[in-house]
């Protein structure tokens, strides 16, 4: 190898950010033309989305919490 990142890098550190170290490289050994990475970065994405999601929802009802103390019994 020539030095030099090749495309599918940057986007295989992303991928491993999410699934964990050596699982994005256990998906680009299995496929060399990189079209499983390019379906693997849409599951990260939609798995990102997903987590996102859940943390709003998780703030919003520990804010709806706060708001309920905070208001208390009158």
């Amino acid at each position: 190898m020539h030095g030099g990142a090749k495309s599918g890098d940057s986007c295989l550190c992303r991928l491993e950010m999410v699934v964990g170290k050596g699982e994005g490289k256990k998906l680009k050994e299995h496929d060399r033309k990189g079209e499983g990475i390019k379906k693997a970065c849409g599951a990260v994405v939609h798995k990102v989305i997903q987590k996102a999601t859940d943390f709003v929802r998780q703030l919003s009802h520990g804010l709806a919490l706060v708001e309920q103390g905070l208001a208390g019994p009158s």
